[in-house]
This record gives C-alpha cells, sequence and structure tokens, in this order.
C-alpha cells in the first residue's frame, strides 16, 4: 500500500513539475530544485505556492500533516500542510 509521503511525490511529480527531484526521508517529502538564475528564496516561495495548491486540490482529504522540505543550493526551507480531518 502506498504511504500519503509517496502519493504526495507522485501527484507532485505528476501535477506540479517534472524537474524536481523528490524524494521521502523519515517521512518528509524532500523536493530538490534544479539550479536556477532565481534568487533561491523567491524560487522556494514559488514552490511552496505550487505545492501547496496541488495537494489541495489533488489531495484534499488527509488525516496526517505533510512535511515537505525544499532544497535549492545552499537554501533549506521546510513547510507543513495540515491534516484535513
Amino acid at each position: 500500500m502506498e504511504t500519503l509521503q509517496e502519493s504526495v511525490v507522485n501527484t507532485i511529480r505528476e501535477k506540479c513539475s517534472s524537474d524536481w527531484t523528490l524524494s521521502v526521508f523519515n517521512s518528509h517529502v524532500i523536493v530538490n530544485l534544479p539550479k536556477t538564475a532565481e534568487d533561491q528564496r523567491a524560487a522556494y516561495n514559488t514552490v511552496k505556492k505550487q505545492i501547496t495548491a496541488c495537494i489541495k486540490e489533488h489531495l484534499p482529504e488527509r488525516s496526517t500533516d505533510i512535511s515537505i522540505e525544499v532544497r535549492s543550493g545552499s537554501l533549506n526551507c521546510g513547510f507543513k500542510l495540515g491534516a484535513t480531518l
């Protein structure tokens, strides 16, 4: 049976961006961004908005929190999407 984190990874890969490297580590979804000319903080904010909208649309009913860590160069930032049930 697929875990929630695996479902999140598959949903992000299919619906948000296929050029991000995605994995699960210690129940966290890890999103590694490709190197871009964009400011790392701006890239994080953009990715956070995209992922949040994607998960709310495609996985609206969740009984547990989803922890997501975004890595871009030297920047490591995380956020959590709370359970909805």
